[in-house]
C-alpha cells in the first residue's frame, strides 16, 4: 500500500464491481488512489499530476 496523500482529481466507475481493480491496477504502476462517492456517483480519487 502506497502512502497516504491528498487527492484532488476524480476518475468516474460505471460499476461499483469495478473500484477495487481500479484501485489496485493504479497502485500498481504507483499511483496512489482512494475510492470515494460524490454526487455523480462512485469515484476513484487519484493525485493532480497523474492526469
Amino acid at each position: 500500500m502506497l502512502n497516504k496523500i491528498i487527492t484532488s482529481e476524480e476518475i468516474a466507475v460505471i460499476d461499483i464491481l469495478e473500484i477495487e481493480s481500479t484501485k489496485q491496477t493504479l497502485w500498481k504502476k504507483d499511483i496512489y488512489t482512494e475510492e470515494g462517492m460524490v454526487c455523480k456517483g462512485i469515484v476513484v480519487l487519484i493525485v493532480e499530476q497523474v492526469i
